[in-house]
C-alpha cells in the first residue's frame, strides 16, 4: 500500500511540474499532499495509474494546451 501511496505522490508532483504555470493546480496539489482528509486518494491514484497511465494523459493534455496557445485557439474542434 505504501508503494501505491508514493506513486500517487509522484503523479501529483509530475502534474505540478507539467502544468507549471497553474497556481490553482499547485494549491490543489499542496492540499492533496498535506491534508489528512485527501491522503486516502493517493494510494488509489497510484494503484489505478497501473492501468490508466496518468502521466501519458498529462503529457497529452500539456501538448494540447501548448498547441492551443500557439495557434490562438483557431483549431479547437480538431482532435489530438
Amino acid at each position: 500500500m505504501m508503494a501505491y501511496w508514493l506513486n500517487g505522490i509522484a503523479i501529483v508532483g509530475y502534474t505540478v511540474v507539467a502544468m507549471r504555470r497553474s497556481l490553482l493546480l499547485l494549491l490543489a496539489a499542496a492540499l492533496v499532499v498535506t491534508s489528512p482528509a485527501t491522503q486516502s486518494v493517493l494510494p488509489f491514484l497510484g494503484l489505478f495509474d497501473t492501468w490508466a497511465d496518468f502521466r501519458r494523459r498529462i503529457d497529452e493534455l500539456t501538448k494540447r494546451r501548448a498547441r492551443l496557445k500557439s495557434d490562438g485557439g483557431a483549431n479547437d474542434s480538431q482532435g489530438p
